[in-house]
């Protein structure tokens, strides 16, 4: 540590910052293996790496050690428990062959949980690294400590995914937790967990330093300005104040952004040519630069998981044919039910088997890669994970380039960047909207009504419960709101568009955190990229 000049120090930190949050393609990987049962010698041994998810997922946070300076992972079951899982998965493969038979031995602390989904973020175990040693006969890591155990003393009190979450969405450093922070006064708190994209939290809050670290940031971005007066107190809280370098050398060399244009383009680690990354907000460029394996599989993934909308392009090689002149694409598009009849369950159940028919082809990968409620919807209908991963990690239809409708922006050569898209009258289709006759006695019109909020509600540009990434609040809502649903006792009548607007509004301190959050990053940005 000595000899460590101030990039690299800066470069472990941020590797430490994100082994907190989930593991990196850019590791190497090891693990224990017992060479003796009788006597329990281990051997280090390098993970292949078409094995590295499958064996960090076998092992619990305890049973994973992180070297920053080293950049390496060490996984063994001697290194700790499942702690709390122990009980719950203690029988969770009893009979299965290959686990008793496995080179970890019969140990039950071995014994993984089930294979979490693309919405549980695994949380790995960051401790302090091994030394260099040859030995064979025991691990050579120390036992982690309290205080760089993860989530020990500082996080548990966070509710639902948001310490997994916060040091890639907001850029939280844990590490900043101090008790010489200022304690958390009633003003805001109780609309803190909320800000930072969780569902619940405990009232009243309590004053650890977790919460103070959060209470200060968001009491920062409440007042910010621009990125030269904010509190002094937010100072080192989060990395884009004072904006790391490791972190602007990336948004340098990662972010594009075109003048006149909302756009950002997010360019992968790769080196063959491959699709080019657009995303639509301040916020998802920075999240994409965070990300320590920037290579394109592993942005589209988390991109995806979090529910942020954005695009992957490929550019056209010629003009593109203009669009068709006609909006209905589907026969049923857009629904229209007669005047006076009711929009009960057996419409709603109608509707729902004819949108399996329409989401295929190019329209449930498009559905996807528009985040947050529409491609939570496709995420369903869809019904497999792994299918949805596929179809984004695929890339734009054979028919992309059939159409400027598909043109996402204009490159510098006159070229296209396109992609599949669906057009408002298919989202709003996908979101269950129906319209009905309204006859005047001097006019008429058609009212629309839906089961879930129009595409116009979801995509208004200004701060509302439907924002950048898709929280655990929205999940939660998500889920009541299916399950009435599919419920004859509790099924809803759809709203109208002004009500659904309505329901978006958010208390007026989240929502100037939104907006003071998004001018942080716009302004961090323009800052380090020349459009």
């Amino acid at each position: 540590m000595a000899t460590e000049s101030s990039r690299d120090r800066q470069r472990r930190v941020d590797r430490e910052n994100h082994a907190k949050v989930t593991w990196s393609g850019t590791s190497t990987y090891y693990k224990w293996e017992v060479v003796d049962k009788v006597t329990g010698d281990r051997q280090r041994v390098k993970i292949d790496k078409d094995n590295i998810n499958q064996e960090m997922i076998r092992h619990s946070p305890a049973q994973r050690r992180f070297d920053g300076m080293a950049n390496e992972w060490d996984v063994c079951t001697e290194f700790g428990s499942w702690g709390d899982y122990d009980e719950r998965y203690r029988d969770y493969h009893d009979g299965d062959s290959e686990m008793e038979s496995d080179d970890e031995g019969d140990d039950e602390r071995g014994n993984p949980p089930p294979n979490p989904g693309p919405y549980q973020v695994p949380v790995p175990h960051v401790a302090a690294p091994l030394p260099s040693s040859n030995v064979v006969d025991t691990p050579a890591s120390p036992a982690p400590t309290a205080d760089r155990e993860f989530g020990a003393g500082i996080t548990y009190h966070l509710t639902g995914r948001m310490a997994s979450r916060l040091p890639l969405l907001h850029g939280v450093y844990f590490s900043a937790c101090s008790s010489l922070l200022p304690s958390v006064a009633p003003l805001h708190q109780n609309v803190i967990y909320r800000a930072f994209g969780g569902e619940t939290q405990p009232r009243p809050l309590p004053d650890v330093p977790v919460n103070c670290l959060l209470y200060q940031l968001l009491l920062c971005i409440l007042e910010y300005e621009d990125c030269e007066k904010l509190l002094p107190t937010a100072m080192g809280l989060c990395d884009l104040h004072p904006l790391s370098p490791s972190l602007e050398t990336v948004i340098r060399t990662t972010v594009r952004t075109r003048r006149d244009s909302n756009v950002y383009l997010i360019s992968p680690e790769t080196t063959t040519p491959g699709p080019t990354i657009v995303v639509y907000d301040p916020e998802a460029a920075i999240f994409c630069c965070r990300l320590e394996d920037r290579s394109f599989g592993n942005l589209a993934r988390n991109l995806f998981r979090h529910g942020i909308r954005f695009n992957a392009c490929l550019p056209s090689k010629s003009v593109l044919l203009p669009p068709p002149a006609s909006e209905f694409v589907f026969a049923t598009v857009p629904p229209v039910v007669p005047p006076g009849s009711p929009f009960d369950k057996n419409v709603y159940d109608r509707f729902v088997e004819l949108r399996r028919y329409f989401l295929v082809g190019h329209r449930r990968r498009a559905a996807l890669l528009l985040g947050g409620l529409i491609s939570r919807i496709a995420r369903d209908v869809i019904g497999d994970d792994m299918e949805c991963e596929r179809l984004i990690l695929e890339g734009p239809s054979e028919n992309v380039f059939l159409c400027a409708e598909n043109a996402m922006e204009t490159l510098e050569d006159g070229r296209h960047l396109c992609d599949d898209i669906l057009s408002i009258i298919e989202k709003d289709y996908i979101l269950g909207v129906h319209f009905q006759l309204e006859v005047k006695p001097d006019s008429y019109s058609y009212a629309a009504h839906s089961w879930w909020p129009r595409a116009s509600v979801l995509e208004k540009n200004e701060p509302s419960v439907y924002h950048w990434f898709w929280d655990d609040h929205n999940e939660s809502w998500y889920g009541r709101h299916a399950a009435s649903l599919t419920s004859d006792d509790t099924f809803p009548e759809p709203k109208r568009t002004s009500k659904w607007k309505k329901d978006a509004h958010v208390f007026g301190a989240i929502r100037r955190f939104q907006r003071g959050y998004r001018d942080l990053c716009d302004n961090v940005v323009a800052n380090v990229v020349a459009p």
